[in-house]
């Protein structure tokens, strides 16, 4: 089934989000996959048929391990669906704390030692904790109603965040090995901004200043997500050490093939 989907508004490249975005643990499995997979794939997929990609942001780190997650606070709700940590107690501790202020959603998974502690506390829920379970219900169909039923209660929880006119489409420019963008206004009072950066995601694109810690996120569908504190921000593409390696590599053996004709 094909659907036509049309813009109604001016497409800009940058956007300064005006809501927190979702924390989202799950797979990155964008090969073939079981149809009732809760992974980062399904959840993109089903914003899009939904058609709520620009009412819901969700945003996934690399690296999946809950016990290493900071700054919760720029974030408006936290889903998880992918269990993954090595400290237990830091993971929990880290959850149960946000869960005072902020809501959590634990996708079903009784064999997990982390989902059964964090289970207890949905039974505080509107007293001392915000943690939701979302139960699996098997199959295709059930898991699209399943979807629908949580994207609508995660619209429900969004933190707005308030946007000067000069902050809600910033001017990008692209380069092969930096993006810079640049807002109309200052951003008056200093404050965390969540970017959102229309452009397909890739880990090696860094904050040009080398002592910012700030992180680029994956967000959906495969777009970039980090927070912006100045009028005017710039990223630049670092390659993994194993690039300027593997270039160096070739050159030798480059030069060996030529001393050896």
């Amino acid at each position: 089934v094909w659907k036509l989907f049309t813009f109604i508004a001016h497409f800009s490249r940058a956007e300064i989000l005006p809501f927190k975005p979702i924390l989202l643990f799950a797979k990155r499995d964008f090969g073939k996959r079981a149809a009732d997979a809760y992974d980062y794939a399904r959840f993109q997929e089903e914003l899009l048929i939904d058609g709520r990609f620009e009412k819901i942001v969700f945003a996934s780190p690399d690296d999946l391990r809950i016990d290493l997650i900071k700054n919760l606070d720029r974030f408006s709700a936290i889903l998880i669906s992918e269990y993954t940590y090595k400290d237990n107690d830091t993971a929990f501790t880290l959850l149960e704390e946000y869960s005072k202020t902020n809501p959590v959603f634990l996708i079903e998974e009784k064999n997990e030692p982390l989902y059964l502690r964090l289970e207890k506390l949905s039974d505080l829920s509107g007293e001392k904790h915000r943690v939701q379970i979302v139960q699996k219900n098997y199959g295709a169909h059930n898991t699209k109603e399943i979807m629908r039923g949580l994207f609508d209660t995660l619209a429900e929880n969004l933190v707005p965040i308030y946007r000067v006119p000069g902050h809600t489409m910033p001017s990008v420019s692209f380069g092969a090995r930096e993006i810079t963008v640049e807002l109309d206004e200052p951003i008056n009072p200093p404050e965390e901004l969540p970017m959102l950066i229309k452009t397909n995601y890739f880990p090696a694109w860094k904050h040009s200043d080398p002592h910012s810690s700030t992180p680029i996120l994956m967000a959906t569908p495969t777009f970039m997500l980090t927070w912006i504190t100045t009028k005017k921000t710039t990223l630049t593409l670092t390659p993994p050490p194993i690039v300027p390696v593997s270039y160096a590599l070739s050159l030798f053996g480059l030069a060996g093939a030529t001393l050896y004709y």
